[in-house]
């Protein structure tokens, strides 16, 4: 699974800030997929230039 995909489908249980996102990628899925800030807003950036998001 991608980083990209993970995004989507934690926007799509509750739509959000990436401030927001990457808080509750962290409290749902770090231990076991570490992300970081930039790895995440980069991938957010390519969703939203997608016009996925």
């Amino acid at each position: 699974m991608s980083l990209r995909m993970a995004a989507l489908g934690l926007l799509a249980q509750h739509p959000g800030s990436g401030y927001d996102l990457l808080k509750r990628f962290e409290k749902s899925m770090a231990n076991v997929w570490p992300a970081t800030q930039s790895q995440l807003y980069g991938e957010l950036n390519k969703l939203a230039a997608a016009g996925l998001i």
